[in-house]
């Protein structure tokens, strides 16, 4: 019997695993041992932390959010893991709407609460779903064989657009 993410999420933190980790890939995977890999992954702990910079930087300080795709992306060369920083920026904005709706519970960047229920209300619930479409549609290109760079930078510019 397949574990719930609820269940996998205790079973990996009881192994060690940094809860704000876990969190993460509970979402990105399936079964422990898809989260295992996700976790393990070479890069996973600095993917997401450029994902916070870019998810607190991308609607507000479009400046900001392009320097950390250019220094922290491109040249830590984790343009190869892009579909995981995209995924995670889908899972950033949703935390947006989970807080509005008042299931800070269901976070996935739980650790940044702080600064999420001080950013959350300052857009319409419209907005941040509309951000996550925006970081799909940007995964989709890379799919398609667009550069990941270039991809992810228009990605910034659509989110300043709104």
């Amino acid at each position: 019997m397949p574990y719930s993410p609820k269940e996998m999420l205790e079973q990996l933190a009881q192994e060690g695993y940094p809860a704000a980790h876990v969190r993460a890939a509970v979402h990105l995977a399936s079964g422990l041992d898809g989260c295992r890999a996700v976790i393990e992954q070479i890069g996973f702990a600095e993917i997401r932390n450029v994902v916070i910079q870019l998810g607190k930087e991308s609607t507000s300080r479009f400046t900001a959010g392009m320097v950390t795709v250019q220094q922290r992306l491109i040249k830590a060369d984790l343009g190869s893991s892009s579909q995981l920083l995209l995924s995670l920026l889908v899972l950033w904005f949703r935390d947006m709407i989970h807080y509005q709706a008042g299931r800070s519970e269901q976070m996935v960047f739980i650790d940044q609460l702080d600064w999420i229920s001080q950013h959350a209300y300052t857009k319409p619930a419209a907005y941040w779903v509309s951000c996550m479409e925006h970081a799909m549609e940007a995964a989709g290109k890379i799919k398609a064989n667009v550069a990941p760079q270039l991809a992810i930078e228009q990605l910034l510019v659509r989110l300043q657009e709104g």
